[in-house]
C-alpha cells in the first residue's frame, strides 16, 4: 500500500480514481458509495457526478457522497485530487450477480469516463 501511495503521489495526475467491489456481513446491504479525499474538497463535485452518471446508468442505489475515511490508506493526503467508487456491494446477490456481468462492469465504466470528461 505504501508503495501505491508513492506512485500516486509522485504521479503528476490530475486526479488519482480508485475502484472498488463493496463487501459487508449482511448481505442485505448494497448500493454505491463514493468518497473524496478529506484534503481536496474540490473533489467532491467529481464524485458527486460520478455518481450521479453511474446511478443514472446503472440504476444503482446511491448513498449520500461522503469525505473519505482515514481507514482508507490511499485516500488519506494524497498529493492528488481523489475519488474513490465502491460500485456495489459482492456480498449482495443481486449486486453482486450485476457487478459479474461484462455488461454492467463497461456501463460503470463508461459512466464514469463520461463524468470525469464533463
Amino acid at each position: 500500500m505504501h508503495n501505491r501511495r508513492d506512485i500516486v503521489n509522485n504521479s503528476g495526475a490530475d486526479l488519482f480514481l480508485s475502484i472498488h467491489m463493496n463487501a459487508f456481513g449482511s448481505s442485505s446491504a448494497g448500493g454505491l458509495h463514493v468518497f473524496y479525499a478529506r484534503n481536496h474538497p474540490e473533489a467532491e463535485e467529481t464524485a458527486k457526478r460520478i455518481q450521479e452518471c453511474i446511478a443514472s446508468l446503472t440504476g444503482a442505489k446511491p448513498h449520500a457522497v461522503k469525505t473519505a475515511s482515514d481507514s482508507l490508506f490511499l485516500m488519506k493526503d494524497p498529493v492528488p485530487p481523489a475519488v474513490l467508487v465502491e460500485c456495489g456491494f459482492i456480498t449482495n446477490p443481486d449486486e453482486e450477480r450485476l457487478l459479474n456481468t461484462e455488461e454492467y462492469r463497461a456501463k460503470i465504466a463508461f459512466a464514469i469516463a463520461n463524468a470525469i470528461s464533463e
